[in-house]
């Protein structure tokens, strides 16, 4: 399998703690809001949470600028969908 790497910036749209449960919630949001996310291909890494040792799988879309990052989300937000902008480590 090859590495995607991460744009510099990332909307996370989904997480848990197991990578199976974030896959599936991406699938399920693909299709709920299809108009938004159509074209975005998601990366699924696991992120350490200040809570706790055991960190989640995040399900992020990339975006080369702040902007562009939070234009995504705010169409996303505008549809009923939520997310949270974050600079790609």
């Amino acid at each position: 399998m090859s590495r995607v790497k991460p744009k510099p910036w990332g909307i996370q749209v989904a997480g848990n703690f197991r990578r199976s449960a974030a896959a599936n919630q991406w699938v399920r949001l693909r299709k709920q809001f299809s108009a938004v996310l159509a074209g975005h291909d998601p990366v699924i890494s696991r992120i350490r949470t200040p809570m706790g040792r055991r960190g989640i799988y995040a399900v992020r879309i990339g975006a080369n600028s702040r902007g562009e990052a939070d234009s995504i989300c705010a169409k996303l937000r505008a549809a009923g969908g939520a997310c949270i902008v974050s600079r790609n480590r």
